[in-house]
């Protein structure tokens, strides 16, 4: 993102490469929980209260397992082509790693014993990046991730950091991350395709039905 503006100057001279612009969401913290709370939207605010009388507790925790099992049985089967077994040796293995270099941060909320929802923060820099999230059917309709992220928001409201909250371009999931008050921030993805014709339009048709196939399975998931 701190280089959209150079680039959006510099793609033009790059014919072999596709420039595609994209957006993510930017919370800025370091000016207090009460100035971050006033700009969330009158529905966040909502369901904000709503998820406090439930009574999550909320907790940072060493263990990703319970987060890898509430996104296999709750997200999994909404993905074309499913997950293996093997993505999540690999999202294990980068968590162990990241946790041993200090930038990772694990949270979950639990009800009566049972965790429902968890969120897997990444530390880089001065930013927090939301980078992997899931939730049961309890921990959607309890608001548990605005119960979680407001905890977080809290605790971190006067360090000087930015929450990036690496949004997909799903319209649904971009309005809940901008209920918070968060800005618009935009930024490249570039792909350099060497493909020959037809192999190049091929993959783009593939590409486009597999995007708009996983874009719908997102907003169903996050939705109910």
């Amino acid at each position: 993102p701190e280089n959209f503006r150079l680039l959006d100057k510099l793609s033009p001279d790059f014919l072999d490469s596709d420039f595609v612009k994209k957006r993510t969401y930017w919370l800025r913290l370091g000016s207090g929980y009460k100035e971050i709370f006033n700009k969330y939207s009158k529905d966040r605010k909502k369901n904000l209260v709503l998820s406090k009388r439930l009574g999550w507790v909320i907790r940072e925790r060493l263990d990703i397992g319970p987060l890898i099992r509430l996104f296999e049985g709750n997200h999994a089967e909404r993905i074309p082509g499913g997950v293996s077994a093997k993505a999540y040796n690999t999202l294990q293995d980068i968590f162990s790693n990241m946790l041993r270099r200090g930038n990772a941060e694990l949270w979950y909320a639990s009800y009566n014993g049972r965790i429902h929802a968890g969120i897997l923060l990444v530390k880089s820099g001065e930013k927090v990046i939301y980078i992997f999230n899931s939730a049961d059917d309890k921990g959607r309709t309890g608001n548990a991730r605005t119960a979680m992220l407001d905890h977080y928001f809290a605790l971190h409201a006067e360090e000087p950091m930015i929450f990036d909250f690496e949004s997909p371009d799903i319209q649904p999931i971009a309005d809940f991350y901008r209920s918070f008050g968060s800005e618009t921030i935009s930024y490249f993805s570039i792909r350099k395709n060497g493909l020959r014709f037809p192999l190049r339009q091929i993959q783009a048709v593939r590409r486009a039905f597999f995007l708009k196939t996983s874009s719908a399975s997102d907003s169903a998931s996050w939705l109910s």
